[in-house]
């Protein structure tokens, strides 16, 4: 990968942290991830009451858990993503200089 192709994946990277820190800041951000970790606690308790023996139900319910929580790691992902890429670029720019 040439250089200028990398510089540009580190400023992509830096911007979509940023969305993804403004979305997580915004009244429909803090909305998701609230209704996410409710729809958590409310599968969890379901999973509690299911039967063992009930694989279907079991694995649905798991699935819908998980879902939930990828949700919520993508944006702490992109996050820091962007943090690291952000970092990477003033280090970058401090050493250039």
């Amino acid at each position: 990968m040439s250089e200028p192709d990398y510089e540009m994946m580190q400023l992509d990277a830096a911007k979509l942290g940023i969305e993804a820190e403004g979305f997580l800041a915004s009244s429909l951000g803090r909305y998701l991830v609230e209704r996410a970790d409710l729809e958590i606690e409310k599968l969890t308790e379901k999973l509690i009451w299911l039967s063992p023996s009930d694989i279907t139900a079991n694995t649905d319910v798991r699935t819908e858990i998980q879902v939930c929580i990828k949700f919520k790691q993508w944006l702490i992902e992109a996050i820091n993503s962007g943090r690291v890429a952000a970092r990477n670029i003033q280090e970058s720019e401090a050493v250039d200089r």
